[in-house]
This record gives C-alpha cells, sequence and structure tokens, in this order.
C-alpha cells in the first residue's frame, strides 16, 4: 500500500509538471525567445505529459482493473472537457467580437483540453481490455501500446478527431503507469540512483540547448499531435525510429525526475501538486487571453526566461487556490468536495 510519504513524492512531481505546462505554454504562444528559451521549451516537452500521463496511470490502476465500469469518471473527465471547450468558444468569440468563422466542435481539439478527453478515453480503453481479460499481460499490453503509438503516425484519417493522434501516441505511458510498481520507484530512490539522474537530467538539458537546431525538427514529436507525412525534416521511413527515441527519452528523463524529486510534504508545492486539474483547466483559458493580447511575447521580451518562470510560478501558486477549484471539482466529481475528504485516487 502507498504510504502517505509515497504520496508527497508524485504530489510534489505534480506540482513540477504543472508549472512546466503553463511554462511551456507561454513559450509556445510567445513568437520570440533566444537558444536558451528554446531549449526551456524543448526539455518540458520531452517529457512533462509523458510524466504526468505516467503518474495518472499508476494511480488509476484501482479505477481500470475494477470490475465496475468507472462512469463517475469519465462523466466527470468528459464534464471538464466540455466546459474548457465551450469557455473557450466563447472567449475567443468575446475577444475577436464577433463569432462568425468560429465553430465550436466538441469532436476535434487541438488545443489544452485534448488531455482531459484523453483520460476519459485512456480510462475507458483501459477498462475494458482488463474486463474482457483480467489476467493479461501487462509488459504484452505495453509493447501493444507501443506498437500501436508507433503505427498511428502513418494513418491518414486520424488527427485531432477526438485527439485520437495524441490519445495513441501517449498511450503506451498510460500503460506504463499502470505496470509500475512501488518497488521499482523505492529502487529509483537510492543515492546512487539519484546521482546518476542528476547526471542525466543535466546532460540532456546541455544537450538540448547545445543542439538546438536538430531538436527543433522533433517538437513535433515531442507533442504528438502530427502525423509522419507532416513533419517534412524527418524522412517516413525513418519517422518510426524517432518515435521510439521519444518514448525511451521520455522513460529516462521521467524517471530521473521521479528519482530526484523530494519525498516529504513541501511548503505549498505539495498542495499545489493536489490541485493540478484546476489550475490546467484555468490556465487553459488565462493563456488563450493573453495570447490574444500577445502578451505572452511581450513576457519573454521583457523578462527573458528567469522572468518568465517567475511570473508562471506565482500564476501557477495563485491557480491553485482551493475556493476558485470548487467548479472543476464539481465537474470531476459531480459535487463539491468536503475539506477533510481524503483522496482515493490522484488520476491527474
Amino acid at each position: 500500500m502507498e504510504t502517505q510519504e509515497r504520496v508527497w513524492l508524485w504530489d510534489n512531481a505534480k506540482a513540477l509538471l504543472i508549472f512546466c505546462v503553463v511554462v511551456g505554454h507561454v513559450f509556445v504562444a510567445s513568437s520570440g525567445g533566444d537558444q536558451f528559451e528554446r531549449g526551456i521549451e524543448l526539455i518540458i516537452y520531452s517529457f512533462h505529459m509523458p510524466l504526468f500521463i505516467l503518474i495518472a496511470g499508476y494511480f488509476g490502476k484501482r479505477v481500470v482493473t475494477s470490475k465496475s465500469f468507472p462512469t463517475q469518471k469519465i462523466i466527470g473527465f468528459l464534464s471538464v472537457y466540455l466546459a474548457m471547450k465551450v469557455l473557450l468558444y466563447l472567449f475567443e468569440g468575446i475577444l475577436r467580437g464577433s463569432f462568425t468563422g468560429i465553430n465550436l466542435s466538441l469532436f476535434e481539439t487541438s488545443d489544452a483540453p485534448w488531455y482531459v478527453l484523453a483520460m476519459a478515453i485512456w480510462i475507458t480503453g483501459a477498462w475494458l481490455i482488463f474486463y474482457v481479460n483480467p489476467n493479461i499481460n501487462k509488459g504484452k499490453l505495453l509493447l501493444f501500446a507501443i506498437v500501436a503509438g508507433v503505427l498511428i503516425g502513418f494513418d491518414d484519417d486520424t488527427g485531432d478527431y477526438l485527439a485520437l493522434l495524441r490519445t495513441v501516441n501517449f498511450f503506451p505511458f498510460f500503460i506504463a503507469g499502470i505496470c509500475l510498481k512501488p518497488a521499482w520507484v523505492e529502487r529509483l530512490r537510492t543515492p546512487k540512483i539519484r546521482l546518476l539522474a542528476c547526471v542525466v537530467v543535466l546532460l540532456a538539458a546541455l544537450l538540448i540547448i547545445w543542439k538546438i537546431l536538430y531538436f527543433s525538427d522533433l517538437w513535433q514529436f515531442f507533442t504528438g499531435r502530427h502525423r509522419y507525412e507532416n513533419i517534412a525534416t524527418v524522412p517516413d521511413w525513418s519517422a518510426p525510429l524517432y518515435r521510439l527515441g521519444h518514448y525511451l527519452f521520455a522513460g529516462v528523463i521521467g524517471a530521473s525526475v521521479i528519482a530526484i524529486m523530494p519525498n516529504r510534504r513541501l511548503p505549498i508545492v505539495t498542495v499545489l501538486g493536489q490541485r493540478t486539474m484546476q489550475v490546467y483547466f484555468y490556465q487553459t483559458i488565462i493563456t488563450q487571453v493573453l495570447e490574444f493580447f500577445a502578451i505572452p511575447s511581450l513576457l519573454v521580451a521583457k523578462f527573458l526566461w528567469p522572468g518568465v518562470l517567475l511570473v508562471c510560478g506565482a500564476a501557477v501558486i495563485l491557480l491553485s487556490w482551493k475556493p476558485i477549484g470548487l467548479p472543476v471539482t464539481w465537474l470531476l466529481r459531480g459535487r463539491f468536495q468536503s475539506p477533510k475528504s481524503k483522496r482515493k485516487e490522484v488520476l491527474i
């Protein structure tokens, strides 16, 4: 059974990851940035969503292996997805001063709501798999997910519809989380492994910044949203190797982050990691508004990367304020959560 200390580890990791989400969205929304800032963006996109999804799978084991269909979870994620899509549509129309030419497509998504929709699909898919075959070999299931993630890039029909391309591309990380055992995590926490993890993260960051032009071509693999034929810098025949390379790279960096992450309750950080969904929800809307007024570009130009990191950190803390999270909690659970209630699953 997971101890309270172990929960702090995952909450701390999630706090870092939601901070990376906000920083990444700001850099993507900006039109500038020097080599170092572009390197930060690529580093973030290389691992932050894969690790987020792995953690969701890790804490979703009981949900997807249950004999009863997780109706409340599915409805909760779909409710959040619908709310995000409607709000983005409304804000875009208000900012433009007209809704002409703006389509509210609930079945196609290319922006942040894709992750919430994908969560509903991953949980449903994994539940069906374990319902049909409760004793399925998880290693073989992970291999199947990897093969599907590699092959989906050749399909001309998938894309933003139901976020299928991203959903299939990132599905291996959800299954990897289901496969992950507490004992394996414990092995990552040994002093030697933690030291090695620090070296790995540092070298990976330096490599990406140093070879920024090369890794810029891989950004489309990191997002998981592009078919192979649309990645002009990579031949179709070698694209599957790049996809596998990203799986490996994200796995190594993700494992390193887990190894390094403090395994104790941290002021502000640990609580923030328990409220990532509300931060994800609100930052999506706010980023759209800021991008309309070109504020992300202004932030990057005026404050450079240290200032951007500070501003994003402050924004994440503000958006994790519990009272503003009550509507999101209601959407996810169908009710307001009592302050004294204990979490049974930490899916996001």
